[in-house]
C-alpha cells in the first residue's frame, strides 16, 4: 500500500468515524466504503475501518447488510478483530425486548400547533422581582470575642490531649 493510499484512507477514516460519532450514519458509510476501496481487505486497517463500517449500517437499520459484514469478520485473522466481531454478531443477533406500552413515554407531536397560537407563545410581562431586604449591621467586635473563647476552648483541649499523651507516655 503506497504512502499516497495510506493518507487518503486515513482522511475518508477520519471522516467516516467522525461522521458515525455525529449520527451521520449514510455520510459515514461512504466514507468508509471509499476507505475500504484503498487498503488490502486482509489488513488490520480494512478491519477496523469495516468494523465501524457495521455499526454505520446498524445506525441506518441495515441489520441485514451488517450482520453479513460481521460474519465475514469473525473469520479475520486477527484475533481481536474476530473476537470484537463475534461480540457485535451476538449483539446483532439478539433478540429484540417486547416493551410494554406503559414503559415507554408518549411524547405529543407539536408540527400541528400553530406558531401563532396565543396560548403557546411565551408571556412579554417581565418578571417582578421580589423586594430588596436590606442587610443588618452586624457588630465585629461580638464575632471576634466568639472567635478568641473558640480558639481559647481549643486550645486548652489540645493542651490537656497533649499532657494526657505524654503522661500515658511514661
Amino acid at each position: 500500500m503506497g504512502s499516497k493510499n495510506l493518507s487518503e484512507f486515513q482522511r475518508d477514516y477520519e471522516a467516516g468515524q467522525e461522521a458515525l460519532e455525529r449520527g451521520r450514519y449514510r455520510e459515514s458509510v461512504q466514507h468508509l466504503e471509499k476507505a475500504l476501496k484503498l487498503v488490502s481487505p486482509l489488513t488490520r486497517y480494512s478491519a477496523e475501518a469495516q468494523i465501524l463500517l457495521v455499526t454505520a449500517y446498524q445506525g441506518l437499520g441495515e441489520t441485514a447488510a451488517a450482520i453479513a459484514l460481521c460474519q465475514k469478520l469473525t473469520a479475520h485473522s486477527v484475533p481481536e478483530i474476530r473476537r470484537q466481531s463475534q461480540e457485535i454478531l451476538y449483539i446483532l443477533q439478539a433478540p429484540r425486548l417486547q416493551r410494554p406500552p406503559e414503559w415507554l413515554s408518549k411524547i405529543p407531536d407539536l408540527s400541528r400547533v400553530p406558531e401563532s397560537d396565543r396560548t403557546y407563545q411565551q408571556g412579554s410581562n417581565p418578571v417582578k422581582s421580589a423586594p430588596r431586604v436590606e442587610a443588618v449591621p452586624v457588630n465585629s467586635r461580638q464575632i471576634d470575642g466568639e472567635n478568641r473563647k473558640f480558639i481559647w476552648i481549643t486550645l486548652v483541649a489540645l493542651l490537656l490531649s497533649l499532657a494526657g499523651l505524654v503522661w500515658l507516655g511514661r
